[in-house]
């Protein structure tokens, strides 16, 4: 599926589950979150936790996909949900756009605003979650800088 439509595809999943419990879920979602990948601080285990600790302490958490990788998107929707849990939406966007420009936050938030349930506040959800954006996105680079080894 293009790009595009994936970060619409989350968008609309990340609103539908916002501040879901997730019972029956991961407590947390993605299969790289510090908590499962301890052997894999490398050189800063403080900041490791330090940004853990800002995902985890978000106002705004949704039901994330927790594999949110261009491979898992197909052109009917995406697969591969084995890592759904509890989370900042934007471990999700971070771990897909990894690689491809951050323009495409952008359309992210559009897609994400136009699903959002009435009562709920667009703008202090996506001052918030586009704050921690950059924090997801090191949060991954960590989790890649220790696998890699």
């Amino acid at each position: 599926m293009p790009l595009p439509r994936s970060l619409a595809w989350l968008a609309r999943f990340h609103a539908r589950w916002l501040g879901d419990a997730g019972e029956g879920l991961w407590p947390e979602g993605t299969y790289w979150h510090l908590a499962t990948r301890l052997d894999e601080l490398a050189i800063d285990p403080a900041r490791a936790h330090a940004l853990d600790r800002a995902l985890a302490g978000a106002a705004f958490q949704t039901i994330l996909h927790g594999d949110a990788k261009d491979e898992n998107f197909l052109a009917a929707g995406a697969v591969d949900f084995q890592y759904a849990g509890r989370g900042c939406g934007m471990k999700d966007v971070a771990y897909l756009l990894h690689g491809h420009a951050d323009a495409h936050l952008d359309h992210y938030f559009a897609c994400l605003r136009d699903a959002l349930a009435p009562g709920v506040d667009a703008n202090a959800l996506e001052r918030e979650w586009r704050g921690l954006y950059p924090i997801a996105q090191q949060d991954f680079a960590r989790f890649l800088a220790g696998w890699r080894g």
